[in-house]
């Protein structure tokens, strides 16, 4: 029989680390953004990327068969707005433009229905849950919509992001003798370019100490990017900086960070933030100097850090995010996420559920009556 055990105090979450990361590895959604690092870290910092009311409650659902732990969903609940309306949302713990997904290692159904049933019984008061960047073609996907509709809830899927990957299957020179000539033409023009400027390097940084050294400077980087100019660099924020900052130091203790530092006449321009787990390289964050932009420096140091990764043995690059036309240069495989949302049984929930999922949606397919909408909404 399978029985929930609820967290909700971080000291507790803290003790839970080897088996975490353990029940982890079975499971379908074994990615680097639901290991223990990445969400103590998100904790520990919690609403740094979209700040969170001040009354918000993390809890993690542990489910459990003769204190076997079979799925881990991490979660926080707050109240928010949702179309115009106040509401209570759960959504799974973390920041928004990262990927999510449910720790399961056996018997989906059963897991997800046992998940769904204590947030409809005992926790009650909420009106959305939301699934946020969840891959589409999973088993937690399919398993979703048809438990929830068999409780009465509601659903609704939407796409999300289609993220490309490289996959490392070959070596490097077949693998890079694969991209266009017209890339190829490009880039060892900027290569030249930066040559003929002055002296070029670059560094590697991954350890602990390293870490330490960089990220001062690419924290002076992103700010000097057009990120910077947005205020949505990593170091547009103090918080953001201690996420990071703490996201580095835990994962540089279990040997699991990169970062690259592009210099230019000792001058550092350009920089790539990737993360390291279960053999995949996840390449959370890149960007480089604007002064600098004609040199194509963010370029010319994916080049550079691919090639490491291809010979040091990794299986794949996860470029994550959009498919944007950068990345769509290195690859063309994709994964398409998705977001889906419940909403609870009660008449408020279903009021909601039914304008935003449904009444809108069949607004939309009138270009017409969408306009009239849009002003109203305005006003």
């Amino acid at each position: 029989m399978l029985t929930i055990e609820k967290i909700t105090r971080f000291e507790d979450f803290l003790k839970l680390e080897d088996e975490w990361n353990m029940v982890l590895g079975q499971s379908e959604a074994n990615i680097i953004f639901l290991s223990f690092e990445f969400l103590k870290a998100e904790w520990e910092c919690l609403g740094w990327g979209n700040p969170l009311p001040k009354n918000f409650n993390v809890f993690i659902l542990l489910v459990k068969e003769n204190d076997k732990i079979k799925g881990i969903l991490p979660l926080v609940k707050y109240k928010t707005t949702f179309s115009g309306f106040p509401i209570k949302k759960i959504r799974i713990l973390g920041k928004l433009s990262m990927r999510r997904g449910i720790i399961i290692t056996e018997q989906y159904e059963e897991v997800i229905t046992a998940m769904l049933k204590y947030l409809i019984n005992t926790e009650r008061e909420w009106d959305i849950i939301e699934f946020i960047q969840i891959l589409k073609e999973s088993r937690c996907t399919k398993f979703i919509e048809d438990i929830s509709k068999k409780n009465g809830l509601g659903y609704f899927l939407i796409d999300s992001q289609t993220s490309p990957y490289i996959e490392i299957n070959k070596d490097w020179e077949e693998y890079f003798r694969g991209r266009s000539k017209n890339f190829h033409k490009s880039l060892n023009n900027k290569i030249n370019k930066l040559n003929q400027t002055g002296n070029f390097e670059y560094r590697e940084y991954h350890t602990l100490e390293e870490i330490g050294e960089a990220l001062p400077i690419i924290f002076e980087i992103d700010l000097k990017s057009w990120k910077g100019k947005e205020g949505t660099a990593i170091s547009s924020s103090e918080e953001s900086k201690r996420f990071f900052t703490l996201l580095s130091k835990y994962f540089a203790q279990r040997d699991g960070i990169s970062i690259w530092i592009l210099w230019l006449n000792d001058i550092p321009i350009a920089f790539e933030y990737h993360l390291i787990y279960n053999k995949i390289v996840y390449s959370l964050k890149w960007s480089y100097d604007e002064e600098y932009h004609a040199f194509s420096p963010g370029l010319v140091l994916k080049r550079i850090s691919s090639e490491y990764f291809f010979k040091k043995g990794f299986k794949e690059i996860d470029l994550l995010g959009r498919a944007d036309s950068f990345k769509l240069k290195w690859t063309d495989k994709t994964r398409q996420h998705c977001t889906i949302y419940i909403s609870n049984r009660n008449c408020y929930s279903k009021l909601i559920y039914n304008f935003e999922f449904k009444f809108k949606q069949w607004i939309k397919k009138s270009n017409y009556l969408y306009q009239i909408y849009q002003r109203i909404k305005k006003k």
